[in-house]
């Protein structure tokens, strides 16, 4: 039965990238005993949350280095998800409403 302290899980934690699979591996269990360990303490919860978020804010340097670079794929994919208050985006948005009026062959509208 394995035990596992609430410092060995912050630990595991610690630079695995928020990936659970990483977190078991250091702790030489299961994927389900480590997520069940992360969930167990607000500390563990807390340090996997911080832990995923700080890959988020990586990923996002990465992509604005890429952008300052000139990268025209990165601006472009950019600017479609964060962009769209200013126009940009990957689908249009239909304001207003459309009517369908369903009729049988009966009805004069025909």
């Amino acid at each position: 039965m394995l035990n596992f302290q609430m410092e060995q899980v912050l630990s595991a934690i610690e630079g695995s990238g928020g990936i659970m699979s990483n977190v078991a591996r250091k702790l030489n269990c299961t994927w389900d005993t480590a997520k069940a360990y992360c969930l167990k303490w607000d500390e563990t919860k807390q340090a996997l949350v911080n832990e995923q978020e700080t890959i988020l804010d990586i990923a996002e340097n990465t992509l604005v280095d890429k952008i300052k670079e000139g990268d025209e794929q990165s601006a472009k994919w950019y600017l479609s998800k964060k962009g769209k208050q200013r126009g940009y985006g990957d689908s249009v948005a239909i304001e207003g409403g459309i009517q369908i009026v369903y009729a049988d062959k009966d009805d004069e509208r025909l």
